[in-house]
This record gives C-alpha cells, structure tokens and sequence, in this order.
C-alpha cells in the first residue's frame, strides 16, 4: 500500500465490518468502536522502522538497509497476540470503563499490523 492512509482505512474497515457483524450475533453495545481505532491506527505498526532509520541515518544507513526489515515480520503481530493471550483476564479500572479489555486491545493491534503486512 503506497499510502500511508491507506495503511490506516484498510484494517479501519475490516474491523468495522467485523464489528457489524459481531454485533449482529451478540447484540448492539458488545464490540466498541474503541476497538476499530486501535486496529486502524495499528496497520501503522510495520511502518515504525521510519522512526529506526532517522536514528541509523546519522551512521551511515540508508533507507533501503532500514525500512520493510524487522518491523515486516510475522513476528510483531504474533507478539501481539503472545500479549493478547497473556493478558487474558486482566482488568484495569481506566480501561474497565470505557468497556475495553487489555487482551482485545492487543488482538486489535496485532491484527492491525498483520493486516499492514
């Protein structure tokens, strides 16, 4: 995807989609839109080996050595979703009240970075 905003809509969309559908079987109220923004804004994830190469730029790297490296792995969404199972029956009160829950949290994100890869 060459647009970064593009990187963005797509897992925007996939989990609005999933939503209504989710909130179809369950009932209205179960998934929070909460969710969709966290997955839109996570399809940004691979892309955070930018940030690396303004570092190694002063080095001697180049773009090319930097970007679509390890941040373009299998293995960030499967942290994510190590993190997502790990977290499973967490419940943090700032969290609690918005409806959210920490172990959906970071299966949003890691489906927004596989989504991104």
């Amino acid at each position: 995807m060459p647009q970064a905003v593009l990187h963005i809509l797509v897992p925007l969309v996939l989990a609005a989609l999933f939503k209504d559908w989710y909130e179809s079987k369950k009932g209205k109220g179960t998934f929070p839109l909460h969710y969709v923004l966290i997955a839109g804004l996570a399809g940004l994830i691979p892309d955070i080996d930018i940030i690396a190469f303004w570092i190694l730029y002063f080095f001697g790297f180049s773009l090319l050595e930097v970007h679509r490296t390890f941040a373009y792995t299998i293995f960030v969404p499967l942290i994510f979703l190590a993190l997502a199972l790990a977290f499973k029956n967490a419940r943090i009160k700032q969290i609690r009240k918005h409806k959210l829950k920490l172990s959906v949290i970071f299966l949003m994100i890691a489906f927004g970075a596989f989504v991104h890869l």
